[in-house]
């Protein structure tokens, strides 16, 4: 009996499920990704409401169980920094009845820089749970979800 040959064949089952779970973890971050573009193009439209839809469809990829459903919301699920402090800054800005078009203008200046704020705001979460796990990534405290 050939108990070589089986070992092969289990060696190479094993070999195209980690293929197709690694193709699986990354249909996922693209699919996570993907509405980064959206974002970048009402930053640069200088447009908040389409600004606003756009994170709020990026938040809901990022926490699809249970997705921010303001500005604010998505602000307090970022860790400490930029993104958060934007976000926050496009939530006044929006909302407030003091804000003169001219104020409105300067933030939306400012959003230009969110997308790689929030990239890194996602990067920072993963580096800091891996550290806190040892090598072993997974939600951070902040919400934020595996890549």
């Amino acid at each position: 009996r050939n108990t070589a040959g089986g070992s092969v064949i289990t060696q190479a089952n094993s070999g195209n499920a980690s293929i197709s779970a690694a193709r699986s973890k990354a249909h996922t971050v693209l699919n996570k990704l993907a509405p980064l573009s959206a974002v970048e193009a009402g930053c640069k439209a200088s447009e908040p409401t389409a600004l606003q839809e756009a994170l709020i469809d990026w938040a809901s990829r990022q926490w699809p169980e249970q997705p921010p459903q303001t500005l604010n919301s998505l602000a307090r699920r970022l860790p400490n920094g930029e993104a958060r402090n934007q976000i926050r800054a496009l939530d006044a800005a929006r909302y407030s009845r003091q804000s003169s078009p001219a104020d409105k203008q300067a933030i939306m200046t400012q959003m230009v820089t969110l997308p790689e704020h929030l990239k890194l705001a996602v990067a920072e979460g993963l580096a800091a749970d891996n550290d806190r796990n040892g090598g072993r990534i997974h939600p951070t405290p902040h919400g934020l979800p595996e890549l």
